[in-house]
């Protein structure tokens, strides 16, 4: 006999009594159960009488395929995820699932150091699986590797994708720099759909060490620039967005400029602060730009050079290595340019806004958006909100460290607008502001401007009729003022204003009325 059954008839009594019960509880679980079930079939009912033609719509439209891969804010399912998901619902479900190849579009594989060689393995076979999935569509492949990845398994990479190529139109590749070099077991003319490349190279100061020199590199920094000459005869490529360390020469990449749409040459973190050379060699031929983010140096500034006429550029993000690569403005036209964004890495002396200005007038252009990161003059920057009075967002960084910035407070009192002076900016509407001094005692000393600024700019209230400033009469009403500065660790804190009525900074609340 067990030793689990009791020996006397009262302990039997007990256990029996117990197990009833049990029962009972999963009887009630049971009718839930089989309540909610009939509830799901009642929901499904509609879906599982569709022709597959409109489940597959209807598939197509609960995953986005623009969504961003790192964006959780999005409510609906991850495309990576989603198939598999919905090939896991029922049988007709998977069916429609396998059959549907808009659904297995959206590649995507991550792995690093402490990845399984069993799975790294079969990386090739997955990709298959997947890729066959796509049934003559053409669809993104993105495959993220960590710094610490082992380099002699990098190649799985490659001999998972290589197959595929042609059907890639997003190819987003984030490996180390010395990996690139199997580029050129690709085929030549292989990405014949390829709309889309983004390279994301994972070197570390611990690969070149720290006393390694820019301006000193050697060929073998160059080791994968070749590589990309299979890019060059991407008929369809006009999106580009490589990280890049400023020893490269820029000519080198083999790149198909002429039609790029997107261009995105930014520096990796070990050289942040650098940018790249002979980028207007290039630049120049990219007349299809809409949006760029590159970087100029000393050598791109080529005095009494033609004007070359950008069209279709309408977001333009530029760094300039130093305060004397400002003339490269001389050379550029952007007569539809909405956005721009100024920067210099060197801020010893002040940058001359006049080629920027003259560049802007020269355009004739409906600036919307501008942001500076600039060592400049109050007086150059005034010049220039002249200049562009369509703005109706403002971003300005502050270094407080450096004697050629223009005190923040000059800005604001340049804004405020008065009776005897045309309003500088008089479509602003968001103004960001960025200050490197610390602690409340900056904002104790600005808020009486910014109340005087925020109230010469007040429009009429729709409903109630109150707060008619006559002198914000040629102007629209400021809505947003965003603030930053720094605490006492150096970290940036993110202040803003809720208007009309208070502006919140920090813990303090100042009443703008």
């Amino acid at each position: 006999m067990p030793d689990n059954i009791p020996k006397d008839n009262t302990a039997l009594r007990e256990l029996i009594t117990g197990e009833l019960a049990r029962m009972k509880s999963l009887e009630v679980e049971l009718e839930f159960t089989k309540a909610r079930l009939a509830s799901y079939r009642c929901s499904l009912a509609v879906a599982t009488h569709l022709p597959p033609e409109i489940i597959q719509i209807i598939f197509r439209f609960c995953i986005s395929a623009d969504r961003s891969d790192r964006d959780d804010r999005i409510n609906t399912h991850d495309p990576r995820r989603a198939p598999l998901l919905l090939a896991h619902i029922c049988s007709t479900w998977r069916r429609i699932a396998l059959d549907t190849p808009g659904l297995w579009t959206h590649y995507v594989v991550s792995f690093g150091r402490e990845t399984k060689n069993t799975f790294i393995a079969n990386i090739p076979q997955i990709t298959k699986f997947w890729a066959t999935r796509w049934k003559g569509c053409t669809g993104k492949m993105a495959f993220y590797s960590a710094h610490d990845f082992p380099f002699d398994q990098i190649h799985v990479i490659y001999d998972a994708f290589q197959p595929y190529v042609s059907s890639i139109s997003t190819l987003v590749l984030q490996q180390p720099y010395e990996s690139f070099h199997q580029f050129e077991d690709l085929p030549a003319r292989g990405f014949t759909n390829l709309e889309s490349l983004k390279i994301v190279t994972t070197l570390t100061y611990e690969y070149w060490g720290p006393e390694y020199d820019v301006e000193g590199a050697g060929d073998e920094y160059y080791m994968w620039i070749d590589t990309l000459q299979v890019l060059a005869n991407a008929p369809k490529l006009h999106s580009i967005d490589i990280t890049l360390d400023p020893a490269y020469d820029i000519p080198t990449l083999r790149l198909p400029w002429h039609q790029l749409t997107l261009l995105d040459l930014h520096p990796s973190r070990q050289c942040f602060g650098n940018v790249s050379r002979n980028m207007w060699t290039v630049f120049k031929l990219c007349k299809r730009l809409k949006t760029c983010n590159v970087g100029f140096s000393r050598r791109d500034c080529i005095h009494n050079a033609a004007i070359v006429r950008f069209d279709d550029l309408q977001s333009v993000s530029i760094t300039l290595s130093d305060i004397e690569c400002g003339s490269i403005f001389d050379n550029m036209e952007l007569p539809f340019v909405e956005e721009l964004a100024i920067a210099v890495n060197v801020c010893n002396l002040a940058l001359s806004l006049r080629p920027l200005i003259g560049m802007l007038r020269r355009s004739n252009c409906n600036l919307r958006t501008l942001c500076l990161d600039i060592p400049s003059t109050i007086e150059d920057l005034v010049d220039l909100f002249s200049t562009v009075p369509t703005v109706s967002r403002l971003r300005l960084h502050h270094e407080i460290s450096s004697r050629w910035i223009y005190p923040i407070e000059d800005i604001i009192r340049r804004l405020i607008i008065t009776e005897d002076k045309q309003p500088i900016l008089p479509n602003l509407v968001v103004l960001e502001l960025q200050d490197t001094r610390i602690g409340y005692e900056f904002f104790d000393e600005i808020h009486p401007l910014l109340r005087l600024m925020i109230g010469t700019r007040k429009k009429l209230n729709a409903q109630t009729g109150e707060a008619v400033n006559k002198l914000a009469s040629s102007a629209v009403e400021l809505t947003t003022v965003s603030i930053q500065n720094t605490d006492d660790h150096g970290n940036w804190s993110t202040w803003s204003s809720l208007l009309p009525g208070f502006l919140y900074l920090g813990a303090n609340v100042y009443t703008l009325e």
